[in-house]
């Protein structure tokens, strides 16, 4: 059996550089549809994928990902998000020799500390952290060094730092344009303290995409802590007729304080949500809701960081996946979602 291929055995049969390879497996640069296509046909006929196991046995060690995790435990087993990635990253690093460490930074633990200990015990390869806010993504980018990392559920501007992403932008936007379709003006939006890069990039996206669409006037972001009561918010003071929830756990919260007062969904007040969690299948009314593509996102984020420890002279991803409108009864329209 042959060696196996690499980047630069891709670059040669596609007559590009590997920084063009690069470019076109991590979705950057200006590449052309027919660089890109060449480029395609080249890994595809060279089977290329990152020679792991090779590694492991010249360095004589299990190959491992540190994953980190900045919520709590039970964060963990109660959100859609964080079992569906975990899983995906687990399952996608599997298939390259790669084991996942999973770690819970400590209360009494500060972010730089915690980096710096996985840096240096070296029991990993590279690091995943999973959501974090904007001012921790620059303590990540400033404490990795030479150490590969990315980051997941957050963008990152620094160059040793890669992401993997959703667009929230495009994602708002849809949902406020289809409650306007149905006739809604009053959108208003239910999300907890803005400290994470989702809970900042959604709260930015409504507020433009309620400008855009020449909703400003009327923009009411109430904010509920994750223990907190939708009642405490004053949400039905501005009588909204459409509600867009941080995500599918706050929309339940929600709908179930809008039933306490006597408020029908969708009749009176309609309800969207983030994430596609099961449990909106089995409400009622049915959950609207947009799906985030946590599997995709999880391959994605394990795929570009083994590259990365492949490869270092690769450069770090940047993906930005879309959210899909799984339009249910809560929002008042006719169902097109999955069953």
């Amino acid at each position: 059996m042959g060696r196996k291929a690499s980047i630069r055995d891709v670059a040669r049969r596609a007559r590009v550089s590997p920084t063009t390879v690069s470019f076109v497996l991590n979705g950057r640069g200006q590449v052309s549809e027919e660089t890109r296509k060449r480029v395609l046909a080249a890994v595809e006929a060279l089977d290329y994928s990152p020679d792991l196991r090779a590694r492991s046995l010249k360095s004589q060690r299990i190959q491992t990902l540190a994953l980190l995790f900045l919520y709590s435990e039970e964060s963990l087993t109660s959100s859609r998000y964080f079992r569906d990635l975990t899983a995906s990253i687990c399952a996608r690093a599997s298939r390259f020799d790669y084991r996942v460490m999973i770690s819970l930074l400590q209360r009494s633990q500060s972010l730089a500390d915690h980096i710096k200990m996985l840096r240096q015990d070296g029991l990993s390869s590279g690091l995943i952290v999973a959501a974090p806010s904007p001012e921790q993504v620059e303590l990540i980018a400033d404490n990795l060094a030479e150490f590969p990392g990315i980051v997941v559920s957050a963008t990152s501007p620094y160059p040793n730092l890669g992401f993997v992403d959703v667009d929230n932008t495009n994602a708002m936007g849809q949902a406020i344009e289809h409650l306007m379709t149905l006739g809604h003006q009053r959108i208003a939006y239910v999300t907890p303290q803005a400290t994470s890069s989702h809970t900042v990039a959604r709260q930015a996206a409504y507020t433009e995409a309620m400008a855009g669409v020449g909703l400003g006037g009327y923009e009411r972001v109430f904010i509920v802590p994750p223990n907190g009561e939708i009642a405490e918010s004053g949400l039905l003071d501005t009588a909204p007729t459409a509600v867009i929830a941080f995500d599918d756990v706050r929309a339940i919260q929600i709908m179930d304080f809008l039933r306490q007062r006597g408020v029908r969904v969708p009749e009176d007040i309609a309800v969207i949500g983030f994430d596609d969690e099961d449990f909106g299948l089995h409400i009622s009314p049915r959950l609207t809701t947009l799906a985030q593509p946590f599997s995709e996102m999880g391959c994605l984020v394990a795929d570009r960081l083994i590259q990365q420890i492949e490869d270092p002279s690769l450069e770090p991803a940047q993906c930005i996946l879309s959210l899909q409108l799984i339009v249910r009864e809560s929002c008042g329209a006719a169902e097109t979602g999955r069953p």
